[in-house]
Order: structure tokens, then C-alpha cells, then sequence
């Protein structure tokens, strides 16, 4: 770890966490970017395409983290971070690197690398919460819910939550909007939402939903990098899933003869968070979302049904507990609050 002495790179004050990318992918250097302009306690200061140039503006710029490729023409990732710590510059350096051998690793630590991370091609949420949490780890920064370790017991073992998916159909955008009130006013996470409804109906719900609930919904985009607080609602016409962290709207054919459809949706999160997700499957006719919400349950997320008494239709709920996808059956008025739970870390 590279430090000055009596130097700290990023002081409890609550400024943000200065980051500068060092990548000679252009393409990997707007990803990483989008990344860190994305999170509220951070800030991109600087970018550079090579070794030499990186080691100049580290001087220059100071910045608390810098992300380091390791192989690059000219002066690489190892001999930067070097010319870096040399330079007294108060600043950790992040290897992110698709070359990991053993002894150059070790290499990369003796130069004063903080931490290292192999360089994924099409990073998954997972792997871009892992960056996250060590950019806030190597400036001792206060981690985010969403990235601070689990300490459950093993019954309750799993991942601190990174993700909300909600999915209705009739009578679903009132008690979308209900559990919507329930939430805390900042969960953290991104929420996404599925809803059927009419072509015609498709871009006035977002809108109503805002209302309605008091939560900034708006339609979901394709290749919007997903970040806290976030509500995105599908558009009508197209699936809503994620993937690499980014909403991805699909014209693939219709499921149960929707689109968008719910298990769509879900398989997508339980593929992408895993265990890290909170999954709502609300009123709603026919089978949409059930099959879906037992992915999410096989892959450990916390799962949550709206119960026969306060549903509109029993369709979907009534299905995705004949699954036993359901871990929780609840009434409309208490899921927004076993959400607000799960995302503060409480033992269920």
C-alpha cells in the first residue's frame, strides 16, 4: 500500500474518493468511468492510456485511487505503480489485469498495489460491487450497505443485498406503488420493475407510478449502468434484464405470452446477483414470474409473495408458492417494510 508519511488519501470529511483510470483499452476505460461517475462518494479526475503518461499525471493530480492495467505498451501497469510510489504520491493503486501469474503478483505487491483484480471481458454486477468495495477499502472509506460484509448466521447466510426486483400484472401498479411507500426513502440499490400492462398504457404508468408512490420511477433504458436508488420501470415491448451491471432491453419473443415478462426479469438477477437479490412477485393473473422467483430462491435470494387475501388476482402468487418459491407469503402492506429489512442487513 503506497503512502507518504503523516498522508492520507482519503480523509474522513466526506469528500468524494478521487479515482484516476489507467487502461490502453479505450473501450475499458469509458466502462470504468461510467463506474465510478455512478457512485456519490466518488469522482473521476483523471484517465491516461499508458504507463509513462499515468506516472505524470498521478504526480499531478494526486488522486486517492488509481485503477492500474498491468500489460501496456512501453512502461507497463507494474513499473508505473513503482515510478508512482518512488514519487511520494500519497495514492493506492488497484491492479485490474487479465494477466495474473503468480510471481508477478508478488511483484505487484512489493511496488505497494493495494489490491489486484482479475480483468473481466464482460464484468457482472458482482464483479463491479467487488471494485467498488475495494476503491472504499484501500482509502478506508465507509463501506455502502450493499458492499459491507454479511454477519448472519448460517441460516441467514448471504450476500448483503445489491438488488430489488418487482413483478405484477393485474392490479400490480397499485401495489407496485404500495410497496414502493414501504421502502426506505434511499434503499441503496437499484429496484427494477416489471408490470403488464397495455401497449397504450406503457409510457403514462412510469409517470402515475412516480406519483402515486413518491419514488422518482422512470422507464428503464437500454445500457444504463445500474446504480442506488434507482427505479426503472420496462417499457412496454420489451424485456427488462441486466446484465455486466447495465439494463438490457430485449425484443426476444414473448413469454407466457408477454412482454415484458417477470421470469425473464428474474432468471436475468438470479443469473447476475444471485443471492444478492430481493425478489417481489405481487397480484396477477396466469403463471408470469413464478418459475422465475424459484431461480431466484435456488440461487439463495430472499423471495417474497404477496399473500391470496390482499392480492387482486392469486394467479401468479398462488403459483409461485404451489413451486414453493416463496421463502415469504406476506400481506401488500407489510412487503415494503421486509424489504427495508433485508436491504438494512436484519436476520430474517
Amino acid at each position: 500500500m503506497i503512502r507518504a508519511p503523516h498522508r492520507v488519501a482519503a480523509e474522513p470529511s466526506g469528500r468524494p474518493i478521487r479515482v484516476m483510470v489507467v487502461d490502453d483499452s479505450f473501450p475499458y476505460r469509458m466502462f470504468l468511468r461510467e463506474l465510478v461517475e455512478a457512485q456519490d462518494d466518488m469522482e473521476m479526475v483523471g484517465e491516461s492510456g499508458n504507463g509513462a503518461l499515468a506516472v505524470q499525471r498521478a504526480c499531478e493530480l494526486e488522486p486517492d485511487v488509481v485503477l492500474m492495467d498491468v500489460s501496456m505498451p512501453g512502461v507497463d501497469g507494474i513499473e508505473a505503480a513503482r515510478r508512482i510510489a518512488a514519487a511520494g504520491v500519497a495514492t493506492r493503486v488497484i491492479v485490474i489485469s487479465a494477466f495474473h501469474d503468480p510471481v508477478a503478483l508478488k511483484e505487484v505487491l512489493k511496488v505497494g498495489v493495494a489490491i489486484s483484480y482479475r480483468k473481466e471481458e464482460r464484468p457482472t454486477a458482482a464483479w463491479n460491487r467487488s471494485l467498488l468495495n475495494g476503491i472504499r477499502k484501500a482509502v478506508g472509506a465507509p463501506q455502502r450497505p450493499a458492499d459491507m460484509p454479511s454477519d448472519k448466521t448460517a441460516d441467514t447466510d448471504r450476500d448483503p443485498v445489491g438488488l430489488v426486483v418487482i413483478g405484477a400484472s393485474t392490479g400490480g401498479p397499485r401495489a407496485v406503488a404500495r410497496v414502493l411507500q414501504g421502502l426506505p426513502d434511499a434503499p441503496g440499490v437499484p429496484v427494477l420493475i416489471v408490470v403488464h400492462v397495455a401497449d397504450h398504457f406503457g409510457d403514462t404508468l412510469a409517470e402515475w407510478m412516480a406519483r402515486a408512490s413518491g419514488r422518482p420511477v422512470r422507464l428503464a433504458e437500454h445500457g444504463t449502468l445500474l446504480g442506488p436508488d434507482q427505479y426503472l420501470l420496462a417499457p412496454a415491448g420489451a424485456h427488462l434484464t441486466v446484465e455486466g451491471g447495465r439494463v438490457v432491453l430485449s425484443q426476444a419473443p414473448p413469454r407466457h405470452s408477454v412482454r415484458p415478462s417477470v421470469d425473464v426479469l428474474f432468471e436475468s438477477a438470479a443469473r447476475e446477483y444471485g443471492r444478492a437479490t430481493v425478489g417481489v412477485l405481487l397480484t396477477g393473473m396466469g403463471r408470469d414470474g413464478a418459475r422465475g422467483l424459484l431461480a431466484l430462491r435456488e440461487a439463495g435470494a430472499m423471495t417474497l409473495v404477496q399473500d391470496q387475501a390482499t392480492s387482486a388476482v392469486f394467479g401468479m402468487p398462488g403459483e409461485a408458492i404451489r413451486l414453493r418459491a416463496a421463502r415469504r407469503v406476506l400481506a401488500l402492506e407489510r412487503i415494503g417494510k421486509a424489504i427495508g429489512l433485508e436491504l438494512a442487513g436484519v436476520p430474517r
